[in-house]
């Protein structure tokens, strides 16, 4: 018998991965802080995992490994998602 985890994780394949670095420079990394729920998408990025979680307000919160948490504005919010290619239906 096969146990499948379920997954709520959208994984993302980033075309534009210099765009999202040059979004990525623009970021203050906070400590981390547990979201304590999956996140919505991951992606990696010249080898780190990113995690993205929907929040209230159409805001995102991100957590990138070995940098720490970071909650955007919605507008930076916003201009990520289009770099992402991610639909607006978060939360």
């Amino acid at each position: 018998m096969e146990i499948v985890e379920p997954t709520v994780t959208t994984k993302l394949n980033i075309q534009n991965e210099q765009e999202v670095l040059q979004f990525f420079r623009q970021t203050e990394w906070q400590p981390i802080e547990d979201i304590g729920s999956p996140p919505d998408y991951s992606f990696m990025l010249e080898g780190v995992r990113v995690n993205v979680w929907g929040s209230y307000g159409q805001s995102l919160y991100l957590y990138k490994v070995g940098y720490g948490t970071v909650h955007l504005s919605q507008e930076r919010s916003e201009e990520l998602k289009k770099l992402l290619g991610i639909e607006e239906s978060l939360h």
